[in-house]
């Protein structure tokens, strides 16, 4: 507790009020004032607007009370943490009409930046295309029709809620048998694979491979004995 004298902002002359503050939460800093001339007492929040509590002639029962108020005022600002706060009709009617113009799945979101589906995030192909997604990997995807790469740049914030995908089965572009590489050779250039259920893991600046998984350090399936960074190059195949 920290106890100093701060003068009332008043005309006329008063006594001192004596002010004790304290932290109920963290980073939550509670003023509690007892007045010496007034006999009362607030619990003032820490940037001095309205009283969360008072009460009157503290002096008969003063150290009660200041006990009394520390908890209630801990008890209160706990709370406020706690309870949602209500929104107004005009609010959810305003927030509904905000979520209207975001992009629906699978639509360009390169202009509005924002996604209508839960937990979806707008990332960017290029300059001109992004799509609302769940998660991307920067190289090229085997489920886009296009074959260029992704950068995967996060544009505006996500959606509320928790992404789901359930229902979205896709299938891998004609391009993939063509342009991605097998498990036996380096996918490095390509960044992809033809293999469903693969991805592309770079071990070095000279190798990668298409696996369906990659664990930083030795891999005991590796005739090199030397370590992978496991950097994934590419979507993975479905």
């Amino acid at each position: 507790l920290e106890l100093k004298p701060v003068p009332e902002a008043s005309a006329a002359p008063r006594k001192h009020l004596k002010q004790i503050s304290f932290w109920p939460m963290v980073n939550q800093r509670a003023v509690l004032q007892l007045g010496s001339s007034e006999e009362n007492c607030e619990l003032l929040s820490e940037n001095g607007r309205r009283p969360i509590l008072r009460y009157s002639s503290w002096r008969a029962i003063s150290v009660p009370l200041v006990v009394f108020c520390l908890v209630a005022g801990a008890l209160s600002l706990a709370v406020s943490r706690l309870v949602p706060v209500a929104w107004s009709a005009d609010d959810l009617l305003e927030a509904a009409e905000v979520k209207k113009q975001c992009s629906k799945a699978g639509a360009n979101c390169n202009e509005t930046k924002c996604c209508q589906q839960a937990g979806a995030q707008c990332f960017a192909k290029d300059d001109m295309y992004a799509r609302c997604r769940g998660h991307c990997v920067s190289g090229p995807d085997p489920t886009d029709p296009n074959p260029e790469p992704w950068s995967c740049k996060e544009l505006g914030s996500p959606a509320s809620g928790h992404f789901s995908s359930q229902g979205w089965n896709p299938k891998p572009a004609k391009w993939v048998w063509k342009k991605c590489s097998n498990s036996s050779e380096s996918c490095l250039k390509s960044g992809c694979c033809k293999a469903g259920g693969n991805a592309c893991f770079k071990k070095n600046g000279t190798w990668a491979r298409c696996k369906p998984s990659c664990v930083d350090g030795p891999d005991p399936t590796d005739i090199d004995g030397r370590p992978w960074k496991c950097e994934q190059l590419g979507g993975k195949t479905p």
